[in-house]
């Protein structure tokens, strides 16, 4: 039986908001959502990150992704908010898995949110993509 009380609904102005992951070592940052456009109903917005299956060739054995949730006053300087500890993946010989999360933000989270990625090692993982979708 579904549960009656998840959120299935998106907001198709931001929804899904696709981050290609780093080719090689690197932090990739996603666009920024403005939460003071969906205040005051913030306690009801769940947002959910996707994080992507990869293969040993993009996230090699020992490498490790990283998918944080920053941050913002002024939509300019970010800090981090969430580490997502249950996705951080680490290539094992076989790739990644595909991971997914659910959050709501703390009530005291600034203005603007955004996805960021951040990835070790040399592979080239750009060709896969998480998002990051807002729920209600």
């Amino acid at each position: 039986m579904a549960n009656e009380f998840a959120r299935r609904l998106q907001d198709a102005a931001v929804n899904p908001a696709a981050l290609a992951l780093p080719a090689g070592a690197a932090t990739v940052n996603g666009a920024s959502i403005d939460l003071n456009a969906v205040n005051p109903f913030l306690a009801g917005v769940e947002f959910e990150v996707v994080a992507p299956a990869c293969s040993n060739a993009q996230v090699a054995s020992g490498e490790t992704v990283t998918y944080t949730i920053e941050e913002s006053t002024d939509d300019s300087t970010f800090t981090d908010v969430i580490i997502l500890d249950e996705l951080t993946q680490t290539g094992a010989g076989a790739g990644v898995a595909t991971a997914t999360q659910r959050f709501t933000v703390p009530s005291h989270v600034s203005r603007y949110i955004r996805l960021s990625i951040t990835k070790t090692g040399a592979t080239d993982a750009s060709g896969a993509s998480a998002t990051l979708t807002a729920r209600f």
